[in-house]
């Protein structure tokens, strides 16, 4: 059998359509019975080609089977290799990180949405983000307890937080003085936890906590209360980074 779908925004259109139903059900199923599915498909397709599609249209004064052939079927697109990939819908909420869950699983979202809901469209390979109908994010799936992070989607005052980028943090430490820039350099020599305390001070980065807390807490604290080149020395004579 063929399926003729409905030209949009024609009305008209719907009881041509709808008018192929009885015509089946009077010609085909009428009388008949059949043993199973596979049956019924079997002779389904033989009466396509052999009675419906060889009538003559009412309307067209040609025969379906001959029009497909010849206009139509070499229109049509293989089919996949395969099966469709289902989707699914959720409305996650924008955290105050910039990231949604999805799946138990974070991803980034780009502009000043945070505490809106959004659209997400998930299959088994992407993550679309909808805003207001409008695509604004494709993000490729992770597993379950983990983070996709586009830098493009932060802040730049956090984004090298956020992306653990512990060489731009060394540079902005470095910036304040030679001290300070060694006294960086030795924390994140070391393995956590001092280059790692995840959670203490999430707020003052927007919630976004990166590795390298320490330098980065550091380094803010030098901005707010000014050049801490002696205490940086002192921390650099004591065993706490040596």
């Amino acid at each position: 059998m063929w399926a003729h779908l409905q030209r949009q925004g024609i009305p008209v259109a719907k009881p041509r359509v709808e008018r192929c139903v009885p015509y089946v059900r009077s010609s085909f199923f009428a009388g008949e019975q059949f043993r199973d599915i596979d049956a019924c498909r079997a002779r389904a397709a033989r009466w396509c080609a052999e009675v419906a599609g060889m009538r003559k249209h009412g309307t067209t004064r040609c025969r379906p089977a001959e029009v497909f052939a010849i206009e139509e079927q070499p229109k049509l697109k293989p089919l996949p290799d395969e099966p469709f990939d289902i989707p699914t819908w959720t409305h996650p909420k924008v955290a105050s990180d910039r990231h949604v869950q999805i799946a138990r699983a974070l991803d980034s979202v780009p502009g000043q949405l945070v505490g809106r809901r959004l659209d997400a469209r998930v299959d088994t390979r992407t993550v679309k983000l909808y805003w207001r109908g409008e695509l604004i994010k494709v993000h490729p799936v992770v597993g379950p307890g983990r983070r996709r992070t586009d830098p493009a989607d932060l802040p730049a005052q956090v984004s090298a937080y956020a992306m653990r980028d512990l060489n731009t943090l060394q540079r902005q430490a470095s910036a304040h003085g030679a001290h300070v820039g060694a006294y960086a350099a030795a924390v994140l020599e070391h393995p956590p936890p001092w280059t790692c305390l995840a959670g203490q001070h999430a707020a003052l980065i927007e919630g976004v906590v990166p590795k390298g807390e320490v330098v980065f807490h550091h380094h803010r604290t030098v901005e707010q209360l000014g050049p801490a080149g002696a205490a940086c020395t002192a921390g650099l004579l004591t065993p706490v980074v040596s």
